[in-house]
């Protein structure tokens, strides 16, 4: 409000100033047509002059506010005032002399023009104030174009430049011979026509704040005229248009005057080529759409006017309609132009309202004026002489100030900044806030290892160290920025509706460096009062490197770490995806192979070789496969692959065949050494054999059964008679049913051991299945079944309420299977509320197994239910953690207590060191969390040791304690097996107690150093 009040109290006392000033205007004898000037009329043309200067600034100041988003009215008013100044002070001192002194072997004049100029020293002020005003017109013509989008250090050797050097000499070129015969004026000998300044005042600013754009302003993409506007400013837009299109209309009018023109004619051509241009903005801008009708509809009536200006005392009404539209149209084409092509940002079209239909306006005069009005005398020489006039205005105005600004940025006081994409003139910041480093946050900013930025209204105005470095841009470069420029949007959320939130909350982001690439980032942000005014202030933290270890994890855990294979989950998925694109209307394969007597190898050979042989007969299933096909290794002997673009059952033959053939070739196990290694293999076709994922391996499945029982090295297609085990499958849904009711089920308990004191903590609740007639059903066959019948949630209910019964025989906790299906159903949460009020359990005492099937689904709706079950005082563990995607984000945004490591890569500890390496990624992970880590299937002794010495804090397995009824339960481990474990654990606490002694020497030698 200060600085708008200092231009407002400035500007109209330039006018007051100019009204009582008595003795000025041009020398009488140079008056156009005799016009012998007065005192009054000298008077007159000042005030005028003043007057409509202030409403170009008032209009400036609106239109540029309502353009310019991100630009207050302060410092708008700050950037025309100073333009003002600066250009009084350049003309007057230096431009002036240029502009019409005597030029003797100079292309401009150099010699004092006080000395033909009469009537003393008072006449002398006269002129030159009145000259200044009009080069100040100019000033803030350009100032328009320029605003805040150039810093200060920018703006006011531009503004000097313009005033003192570039807008004279081509004043020169044209007027110079206002006051003194001037050779070198020879666009006025040629008969050049620029009565208003069409050229030497729009289009000779218009140039130069071209160059400036785009030496100053680096591009950095195509920018985006076409934003709706902000109803907030809706009104600035066209009431600073207006006010504008009055002001340039009444200098016109005294233009008119000083050359003793028809001021009512000059008045009513100006407005009417304004409202033609205008009409035609409005059009084009209702066939864009709504949000470019506003902007349209003022480049358009703004462009009409700009390039009526240089003759509209010589139009009729007709010649004044035509330039009005040809006018809109170049500035609009223009402005696409400049957007687009050179890629200057310029959402207010002013640089090509200025310098496309100033030059252009005065260019159509010689075709749009009567042909007695042209003082050339004819069309054709008249449109030569407008011609050389606008090309000499453009090459020194552009070329001048595109070379001066070119070597200007080379000096440290200057620099470039680069221009925003999303139209906020982003070096608002800089007018609008002090430069005085002592304010700045430096002691807080560097104290911390995160970046830190504060931004008001999206516009930046401080930050730290860190924040150049992750923004890969020096931190004066950021300030004034605006933060959509290099922030952009995460997959969750926007960036903009982060900068509306006051949550305190992280938000995953990224930010792009200067080479186009991303930086994924962890931004959180309040509002704070800085400086006095609100602001908001946000940190950022890298996460790359978890991102890559996430990553790392992910590849590990979906793949096979001896082949490097897809494993069973990476081939679900891609099946699924296969299977949801054919959409049942186009055919695949999918082929289940089974390595024949593949134990036998291991038995006979061992491991190694059995690796060896595993290892060359996914690389052989490799090479036959298509690069759209999928080969996975499913388990330890199990391969499948998907055949993308097997639309055939004989193609599918065709591709077993090939698999039998080069399995003909025998493996190199050692050197010298070599074994005949066979396979059987099964095939079903999409969708002829089945339509759904579990379907259709189940039909391969039964057709690999078939090529085994038929006597290996064989290759078998699904046919419908090979359904058996499907229709047993069914049978055993039928029995599962009756076996609710009829009470066959009961609960097993496995025990978990605690590696620390070697103590039962707990133990996991297994269900089982002893059938009148089948015996004891397995789990592996009837869970899938009740999984896809819908039965697991009555299952999952029967086996919350038996854990609970049994909790009061038991130390410890019960560890329950939550089933996806049971943990998405309604009423689970309010079922076990109701289940601990009818009972009166601790839920401390009740641990919930989930997978990570049931966060992918919905992850919402799965934190909410996580949250419920925490408040309610259960412990939530993730099961099966590294068989699915294993997502570090899990960790991070759900209440987990404890992961367990699956079984898988228990067994493969002995024989991959991957696996070993994701083993130990695990256990870290959990105990950085604070987690607890349980291993599954611990079954050797090696396994357990391997584990107790990298810190897993629980076992569970067959080593340790198989699972059975409650009367049958092992109380303790086994003596042997417990002073195993001890062993390992103490040298264990050795190798801790080592390393902590040695990081405390350390510490102790660094103080005394």
């Amino acid at each position: 409000m200060r600085s708008q009040r200092l231009y407002c109290r400035s500007v109209a006392w330039l006018f007051l100033a100019a009204s009582f000033l008595p003795h000025y205007a041009y020398a009488d004898a140079n008056l156009p047509d005799g016009h012998q000037a007065s005192a009054g009329w000298d008077a007159a043309w000042i005030a005028m002059t003043a007057a409509c200067l202030l409403f170009i600034q008032a209009g400036s100041l609106l239109f540029g506010a309502g353009m310019r988003r991100a630009t207050g009215l302060g410092a708008i008013a700050q950037i025309n005032l100073l333009a003002l100044v600066l250009a009084v002070i350049g003309f007057a001192a230096v431009g002036f002399n240029i502009a019409f002194g005597q030029s003797h072997d100079l292309p401009f004049g150099t010699a004092p023009v006080f000395s033909v100029l009469h009537e003393g020293p008072f006449r002398q002020a006269g002129v030159v104030l009145y000259q200044s005003l009009i080069c100040a017109v100019a000033a803030i013509i350009l100032s328009s174009m320029l605003g805040a989008r150039l810093s200060p250090r920018q703006f006011i050797p531009a503004i000097l430049v313009f005033s003192a050097v570039i807008y004279p000499l081509f004043l020169h070129f044209a007027h110079g011979d206002l006051f003194v015969a001037n050779v070198t004026a020879f666009l006025s000998h040629l008969d050049f026509v620029d009565l208003a300044g069409g050229v030497f005042l729009h289009a000779t600013a218009g140039w130069v704040a071209l160059a400036a754009a785009i030496v100053f302003m680096a591009p950095k993409g195509q920018a985006d005229a076409s934003r709706p506007t902000p109803r907030r400013i809706a009104v600035s837009i066209p009431a600073g248009a207006l006010i504008l299109a009055a002001g340039w209309t009444s200098l016109n009018g005294v233009f008119a005057l000083v050359a003793s023109a028809d001021v009512a004619t000059v008045v009513k051509n100006s407005l009417t080529a304004a409202a033609a241009g205008a009409s035609l903005g409005a059009v084009i801008g209702l066939r864009d759409g709504q949000g470019a009708l506003l902007r349209n509809l003022c480049i358009g009536a703004l462009g009409g006017l700009s390039a009526s200006t240089a003759g509209s005392a010589l139009l009729e009404l007709p010649g004044a309609i035509f330039v009005g539209i040809a006018g809109a149209a170049i500035a609009m084409l223009g402005n696409r132009f400049v957007t687009r092509q050179l890629r200057v940002h310029d959402p207010a079209g002013l640089i090509s309202i200025h310098a496309f239909a100033g030059a252009a306006g005065a260019l159509l005069l010689s075709v749009a004026a009567p042909l007695a009005s042209l003082p050339a005398g004819g069309r054709i020489a008249q449109l030569w002489v407008q011609a050389v006039g606008i090309g000499i205005d453009f090459y020194w105005s552009f070329g001048a100030a595109y070379l001066l600004f070119r070597l200007s940025i080379r000096l440290p006081v200057v620099g470039r900044r680069p221009v925003a994409d999303a139209g906020d003139d982003t070096s608002a910041a800089e007018w609008s806030l002090p430069f005085d480093e002592s304010e700045r946050v430096a002691a807080l900013a560097k104290a911390t290892f995160e970046a830190i930025m504060i931004h008001r209204n999206g516009i930046v105005v401080d930050g730290n160290d860190e924040l150049a470095k992750l923004a890969g841009r020096p931190l004066d470069d950021l300030i004034g920025r605006s933060i959509f420029e290099f922030l952009r949007d995460g997959e969750a959320i926007r960036v903009s509706e982060i900068v509306k939130l006051n949550d305190d909350a992280r938000h995953e982001i990224s930010i792009e460096l200067p080479d186009g690439s991303t930086v994924p980032v962890a931004a959180r942000g309040r509002d704070i009062v800085f400086r006095g005014e609100k602001a908001r202030v946000g940190c950022f933290v890298d996460l790359r490197e978890r991102r890559q270890a996430e990553k790392r994890i992910r590849h590990l855990a979906q793949h096979d770490p001896l082949t490097g294979l897809p494993n069973r989950v990476l081939f679900t998925e891609r099946l699924t995806e296969m299977m949801e694109r054919a959409d049942g209307n186009r055919a695949f394969g999918v082929v289940i192979i089974d390595v024949d007597r593949f134990k036998d190898i291991n038995d006979i050979h061992g491991h190694q070789a059995g690796d060896a042989v595993i290892y060359e007969v996914a690389a052989r299933f490799a090479a036959l496969a298509g690069d759209h096909d999928v080969v996975a290794r499913l388990a330890g002997d199990e391969f499948a692959v998907i055949l993308a673009e097997v639309l055939s059952v004989e193609e599918l033959e065709a591709f077993g065949r090939n698999i039998l053939g080069a399995m003909a070739v025998p493996i190199d196990i050692r050197p010298e050494e070599q074994v005949n290694v066979t396979v059987s293999i099964g095939t079903a076709l999409f969708p002829d054999d089945a339509m759904e994922i579990d379907a259709l391996i189940g039909c391969a499945d039964v057709a690999l059964h078939h090529a085994k029982t038929s006597g290996r090295n064989a290759m078998r297609r699904f046919l419908p008679g090979m359904n058996d085990l499907i229709n047993k499958r069914r049978a055993l849904e039928r029995d599962l049913e009756q076996a609710l009711h009829l009470g066959q089920f009961e609960l097993y308990l496995q025990p978990r051991i605690c590696v620390e004191d070697l103590s039962v903590s707990g133990h996991e609740a297994l269900l089982r299945w002893t059938h009148p007639t089948r015996g004891m059903v397995s789990p592996a066959d009837f869970i899938p079944v009740a999984e896809a019948s819908g039965k697991i949630i009555q299952l999952g209910e029967w086996v919350l309420e038996e854990a609970v019964r049994l909790l009061d025989r038991v130390e410890g906790h019960i560890s329950v299977n939550v089933s996806p299906l049971q943990f998405r159903h309604a009423d689970f949460v309010a079922r076990l509320a109701r289940l601990l009020e009818q009972s009166g359990t601790d839920p401390g005492r009740i641990e919930l197994e989930i997978t990570e099937s049931v966060l992918i689904d919905d992850h919402s709706r799965a934190l909410q239910i996580l949250t419920e079950l925490k408040r309610m005082g259960f412990t939530i563990a993730l099961d099966d953690f590294g068989t699915g995607y294993s997502s570090l984000s899990y960790l991070s945004h759900y209440p987990f207590d404890t992961i367990k490591i699956d079984r898988s890569f228990v067994q493969n500890l002995s024989t991959a060191e991957k696996t070993q390496l994701i083993v130990r990624t695990i256990i870290d992970l959990g105990e950085a969390l604070g987690m607890k880590v349980v291993a599954e299937g611990v079954e050797t002794i090696e396994e357990a040791a391997f584990l107790s010495r990298f810190g897993c804090h629980e076992l569970q397995g067959y080593l340790l304690g198989r699972p059975s009824r409650i009367a049958e339960l092992q109380k303790i481990v086994a003596p042997r097996l417990a002073a195993q474990l001890q062993a390992v654990q103490l040298l264990r606490r050795r190798h801790v107690s080592a390393d902590d002694e040695g990081r405390s020497g350390v510490r102790i030698a660094e103080a005394r150093a």
